[in-house]
């Protein structure tokens, strides 16, 4: 049927040459295009196969530096322990210094009360002394000749 249309249509076989230049042309272009999309691949290829390998080096740096991380965090870890007792230690010195104060303060007081007293007993010592003197005075006034 196709061949009854061109039959017919004779202006039109110019047309259809220029079709199948145009459809020659676009096959050519196709095929370049699928040399460059194989050169692409190839490209990609290398890439890949470079990407794996830096991967590879990373991995292989991370195993070399992992011992060092891993001793590092153990040695915060062991500091952190460490200052974690210190606090503690620290706290029950601050306890037992409040403790201290508070009993040098008793002490204090009492220390103070008793000196208070002592005083006061001194006082009355000094004051019966002082009688007693005056007693003894005035009865060697009254007594003078006698020799105990």
């Amino acid at each position: 049927m196709n061949e009854d249309l061109t039959r017919e249509m004779p202006e039109q076989e110019p047309t259809l040459r220029q079709l199948y230049s145009l459809m020659i042309e676009m096959r050519t272009e196709m095929n370049g295009m699928k040399d460059e999309m194989s050169g692409m691949k190839d490209e990609m290829s290398g890439m890949n196969q470079r990407l794996t390998r830096l991967e590879e080096k990373v991995e292989a740096r991370l195993y070399d530096t992992r011992p060092l991380w891993e001793r590092i965090i153990s040695e915060v870890d062991s500091l952190r322990a460490g200052q974690e007792e210190l606090n503690s230690k620290f706290e029950s010195l601050r306890e037992e210094q409040v403790a201290i104060r508070q009993e040098l303060a008793g002490f204090r007081s009492e220390t103070n009360h008793n000196l208070r007293l002592l005083s006061n007993k001194v006082k009355d010592t000094l004051l019966y002394i002082s009688d007693v003197s005056a007693r003894t005075t005035e009865l060697e006034k009254h007594f003078p000749a006698l020799d105990i």
